[in-house]
């Protein structure tokens, strides 16, 4: 019932476009063009012992020229430089547990009035194969963002919070249960 923005029009099948709708028609567009450089770095290694394998994995990113432009116009904005992914997980039997870190550096607001600090979160899983021996049925659980480290906030507008990160939800615990025959 709200009017459609301009340039939009619903389209309907049936004779006098009194059907159900076939397709929504809009020359509004949201086109950007990015143009970024850089590098990354993996590392990872593995360790079998008679009592556990462990395994480590280390990605780290970084942005050496990243521009955006809209309609051919240069857009304002930074994004993190350093971005690092590293995760530790540990297997024995049929139970991995696995530890992982995220980290991303701090950058500039869209008007270089501010900055968002960087940003580092944990989380933890855990995976059961073969639960109590029946064979295809897994668990898992995991706690992501377990410090319940908020987003990175704009130092100019503490409302403006950094979305990109998994800290937007909080602390989240779930569980899932998988059973293949």
């Amino acid at each position: 019932g709200a009017a459609l923005p301009p340039g939009a029009r619903v389209v309907r099948a049936g004779e006098g476009g009194a059907g159900s709708i076939n397709r929504i028609e809009s020359r509004t567009l949201n086109l950007q063009e990015t143009d970024a450089t850089g590098m990354t770095l993996r590392a990872g290694a593995g360790w079998e012992t008679d009592w556990l394998d462990l395994a480590l994995d280390v990605h780290w990113l970084r942005v050496l020229r990243y521009e955006s432009r809209v309609a051919g116009q240069l857009q304002p904005g930074d994004v993190p430089r350093d971005r690092v992914h590293a995760s530790l997980g540990a297997t024995r039997g049929g139970v991995t547990a696995l530890w992982t870190v995220h980290s991303i550096s701090a950058y500039e607001n869209s008007r270089k009035t501010g900055r968002y600090e960087r940003w580092i979160g944990h989380d933890l899983g855990v995976r059961w194969r073969n639960v109590l021996g029946m064979g295809g049925m897994d668990l898992t659980g995991d706690v992501m963002n377990i410090q319940d480290r908020h987003p990175p906030a704009d130092s100019a507008d503490l409302n403006q919070q950094d979305e990109s990160v998994d800290a937007v939800l909080g602390r989240t615990f779930f569980l899932n249960a998988t059973m293949r025959w």
